[in-house]
């Protein structure tokens, strides 16, 4: 089985970003800290289209909000725009 083609690649790639996201960095640093989490979900909508779809987006943003801000705002929303953005804009003709 290749790589690619399983899960737990792709499931280890958001951990990796769930950790990235709750890491602290000095306060002169998070002005240039980057959203992760978005970073990755729109890579792999372009890149595995048929396996991470806007059901990923959404869930991995309401974990999201529940690990950093321990109750729903807006990262689950804007994970979720950019999911929905990400794959009616680069559809796949397979």
């Amino acid at each position: 089985m290749p790589l690619l083609n399983s899960y737990r690649v792709i499931y280890l790639t958001f951990f990796v970003c769930l950790v990235a996201d709750i890491f602290p960095l000095p306060i002169m640093f998070n002005a240039f800290r980057p959203n992760w989490m978005i970073l990755v979900i729109f890579y792999w909508i372009i890149a595995l289209p048929h396996r991470v779809n806007i059901g990923h987006a959404f869930i991995l943003g309401l974990i999201l909000d529940l690990i950093i801000r321990f109750n729903i705002r807006d990262a689950w929303f804007a994970v979720f725009i950019v999911g929905v953005f990400n794959q009616y804009q680069f559809p796949t003709f397979s």
